[in-house]
């Protein structure tokens, strides 16, 4: 199982390197900076239907996101 944790702290790592904020990403996915924090803090994962957007807000891979970099889910 992948942990959402781990996907939270990719999620931030991505944003961060995009020098985006929480607010930022939200306004682009039409969501609440509360739900991107939410991600980033583990507590829930992106709704699947944000997944096309998020990709490409990010410029990154629903597979460098849930799996990391290196294509695990370690």
């Amino acid at each position: 199982m992948i942990d959402p944790s781990t996907v939270g702290e990719r999620l931030k790592a991505l944003r961060m390197k995009r020098n985006m904020t929480q607010k930022q990403i939200a306004a682009v996915l039409g969501i609440t900076p509360q739900a991107v924090s939410s991600w980033e803090c583990g507590n829930t994962y992106p709704d699947p239907a944000y997944f096309d957007d998020l990709v490409k807000v990010l410029d990154c891979s629903l597979d460098e996101i849930f799996l990391g970099s290196n294509g695990t889910a370690g």
